[in-house]
């Protein structure tokens, strides 16, 4: 859920079903807290069927649980199957991969602001280099075909 919304771990194992709309395919991750906004978000079709699967074997009302029971955090199996990966990473790894697979896609940086619940100025600042057309501009404009250059 984290790579296909983009969301903060804890907005993920808050959500409850009553927050996924699958008719409209929007979660609403509610309102957060803090500078910790969290977003309304559409459903694509990888997750939502993994949304429809999960939902016939709910046991509670929490979309993410184990053992009939809503889970606390994923950071220690998060680290267990990184120790087996033979990687170093976080959860939170998940969401800047997100982000970084968006502005890879050219999707506007607004556009990637809203899915994340951040300001369009912290995506640009973090995320921006990752832009295909990143300095594009800035340095097709760098060339020695300039009339000024060639008449010193």
């Amino acid at each position: 859920m984290a790579v296909f919304t983009g969301a903060r771990s804890g907005a993920i194992l808050d959500l409850t079903w009553q927050q996924v709309d699958f008719e409209n395919r929007i979660i609403n991750y509610g309102k957060g807290w803090g500078n910790k906004r969290r977003a309304i978000v559409p459903i694509n079709n990888e997750l939502m069927v993994a949304l429809q699967e999960a939902k016939t074997v709910a046991q509670t009302d929490y979309v993410i649980e184990f053992n009939g029971k809503q889970v606390a955090s994923i950071k220690a199996a998060f680290r267990r199957l990184c120790k087996e990966c033979n990687i170093k990473a976080s959860p939170h790894v998940l969401r800047h991969t997100a982000a970084t697979w968006l502005v890879m896609e050219g999707v506007p940086l607004r556009e990637v602001a809203r899915l994340l619940g951040n300001s369009e100025a912290m995506v640009e600042k973090v995320y921006g280099k990752h832009s295909p057309d990143y300095l594009r501009r800035a340095v097709s404009a760098l060339n020695l075909n300039k009339s000024e250059i060639l008449h010193l």
